[in-house]
């Protein structure tokens, strides 16, 4: 049975690195940021049999593909990530069979997630921080809360970069947790790169009365894993050459 631990977070950053520099793809500190979250959540909560997934961070796709991949929900051949196959575009697409609904001019995807979760569906949300700058995540932020809308969980990457920059910096949103329990959520948070905190939120999960919808904010690093990427924002279109990649893969081993 696959799980997520320390050599895990590592294999998957090799893998998303292979995948970007083999298609010259960029996004990668995006992908750094939320692997580790997601693929413990995917080990311990949420797997494409239980629940819907809504994706409002499509960037950073090879997080997904990769994790995917590792969990034996899709093809293991990463090489085809990148190509014209609608599975394998390098921003995760609606056609993906294991996504239900992508937003990639972000905020709107938890309106479609209320939908779904109004038909009794669960459904899993990932959304970054900056999409909390626009306005209708917050319409919909308070009507999942006001309806108890208990069968959506969302994840947030709240590693408080923008594509230009730092979000306190160019639209601060403060305190995310706490907004989220204001308008009537149940919230948790921790360091989202913190495998043992990330697995104990998941056991908090598992064992809650469930009467409200749940925003997991975790708190993450853009570009954590290698160090000429973390906390850069130039990096967030970069793309790795060969003395990039093999640098960015020594600092992994």
């Amino acid at each position: 049975m696959k799980t997520y631990n320390i050599d895990t977070s590592k294999k998957i950053r090799q893998s998303i690195l292979a995948m970007s520099y083999n298609s010259k793809v960029a996004h990668i500190p995006s992908a750094f940021s939320m692997c580790d979250y997601l693929g413990v959540l995917f080990d311990k909560v949420l797997s494409p049999k239980t629940h819907r997934f809504v994706l409002g961070k499509p960037f950073g796709a090879q997080a997904y593909y990769a994790l995917f991949a590792f969990y034996g929900w899709i093809d293991k051949d990463l090489s085809k990530y990148g190509s014209l196959e609608p599975e394998w575009r390098y921003i995760i697409q609606n056609s993906h069979p294991l996504v239900t609904y992508i937003d990639e001019s972000m905020g709107n995807c938890l309106s479609v997630a209320c939908g779904i979760a109004t038909a009794g569906l669960k459904v899993f949300v990932n959304i970054s921080d900056a999409a909390f700058q626009e306005g209708t995540i917050w319409e919909s932020i308070q009507y999942a809360g006001a309806k108890q809308l208990s069968n959506i969980i969302m994840s947030i990457d709240n590693n408080n970069m923008q594509a230009l920059g730092k979000i306190s910096d160019i639209s601060d949103i403060g305190n995310l947790s706490s907004k989220m329990k204001d308008f009537g959520w149940e919230s948790h948070e921790c360091d989202g790169h913190d495998i043992k905190a990330i697995q104990k939120v998941c056991e908090q999960i598992l064992h809650s009365e469930r009467k409200k919808p749940i925003a997991l904010v975790f708190h993450t690093s853009k570009g954590r894993g290698v160090s000429f990427m973390e906390g850069h924002p130039e990096w967030h279109y970069g793309i790795l050459d060969d003395i990039t990649y093999n640098k960015a893969i020594q600092e992994l081993k």
